[in-house]
């Protein structure tokens, strides 16, 4: 059968391929492939072929470069010289001519020395005897015993279970002490000669345990003070002489009255007294408002009706006057403008009347009825 295909493709192809008698598409495809001088079919067993790969660029030498040797000898040079130097300056040098540093810095010698000079140095007997020892090794002597004389403590302060004896103590530059406790305008020795070392400082604050003391331009301007913790030795008394009532805080007091019955705050600030929570609130050095945590620090507020107001109903409703409240309802913890508040139940007004509450009787329970 291949002969005879064969000879039908050299027959078609010496007739043409527009001839009557055509053969079919497969004997024309291998009659094509036979007779084409130019195209070749492709056999089925060779190998693909792959791209190669072209190679990795090469990268340059640097670290055999002259340039990297010699940066690599200037930089040991430097190393060097930097160390000797701070060896230098720890075990000989005195690096400045101020007293201060120059005591912290013989007392970081001193550590750094430990016991090495105990070992090398001569006997106390042959130091002025033989001229061989230097005047550096006298002055290194007479510096270990300042500071071994500069380091001693009592026996009470010796105990590990002081802990005031582990703390850096900072003593104020005066000596004077005439009150016991310091206010708004003492100075930074004052309040540590009254409260003592703290436990943590910077240019404008001193901090006692969590209390905090704040100042500005050397004076004292305010505190937070927190009892619980560690309680400041503070006062803040009125600028003038106030006789006042107890309990007698309300609207339109001045600082000078809470002062007197409420005593120091715990912080304050231009517009606010705190105290342990409770807060006092003044607009041009009159109080406008507060908010009371009786459970913290009760404040000794009231506020009371403007006007004689009848409470034969024993309560209030919509529509009633803020007056009728407070003379129902009694002193609010907390008020604004629109806004009466009993320890978490609220009452909202309008125009001067009532408009709405909400009302929480587990914490405190509203006198209110809904017509």
């Amino acid at each position: 059968k291949q002969n005879h295909a064969l000879e039908k493709c050299i027959a078609a192809a010496n007739r043409g391929w527009m001839a009557r008698k055509i053969s079919s598409p497969a004997d024309q495809v291998k009659c094509f492939f036979l007779t084409s001088p130019f195209i070749e079919p492709q056999p089925q067993n060779w190998p693909s072929q792959r791209p190669v790969p072209p190679p990795p660029p090469t990268r340059p030498d640097w670290a055999s470069s002259p340039g990297f040797k010699t940066f690599l000898r200037y930089a040991a040079i430097v190393c060097a010289v930097s160390f000797g130097k701070l060896f230098w300056q720890t075990f000989d040098a005195k690096p400045t001519t101020n007293t201060s540093v120059q005591r912290e810095w013989d007392e970081q010698r001193a550590k750094a020395l430990g016991g090495l000079e105990s070992h090398q140095e001569a006997p106390a007997s042959d130091i002025n005897s033989n001229p061989k020892i230097s005047s550096r090794q006298k002055e290194r002597k007479s510096t270990a015993s300042a500071l071994k004389s500069d380091q001693q403590v009592s026996p009470h302060q010796q105990d590990p279970k002081n802990q005031e004896a582990q703390t850096p103590q900072i003593f104020p530059q005066s000596s004077k002490r005439s009150l016991s406790y310091f206010t708004v305008g003492s100075t930074k020795d004052e309040v540590l000669a009254v409260q003592g070392t703290p436990t943590a400082f910077s240019e404008n604050t001193i901090e006692y345990r969590g209390s905090e003391v704040y100042f500005r331009n050397g004076r004292v301007v305010s505190w937070r003070n927190y009892p619980a913790l560690s309680p400041l030795r503070v006062r803040l008394l009125p600028s003038v002489p106030v006789v006042a009532k107890p309990g007698s805080i309300t609207v339109g007091s001045t600082k000078d009255e809470v002062l007197a019955i409420q005593g120091t705050p715990t912080a304050f600030s231009e517009n606010t007294f705190e105290y342990s929570g409770s807060e006092v609130y003044f607009k041009n050095g009159r109080v406008v408002s507060w908010r009371n945590y009786p459970a913290l620090s009760p404040l000794r507020v009231m506020l009371i009706p403007g006007a004689p107001v009848d409470t034969s109903l024993g309560y209030f409703t919509v529509g009633s006057t803020k007056d009728e409240v407070l003379a129902i309802q009694g002193t609010p913890t907390a008020f604004s403008e629109n806004t009466f508040e009993y320890s978490g139940s609220e009452v909202y007004f309008r125009n001067g009347k009532v408009v709405s509450w909400r009302n929480y009787p587990a914490l405190s329970p509203l006198r209110v009825k809904s017509m």
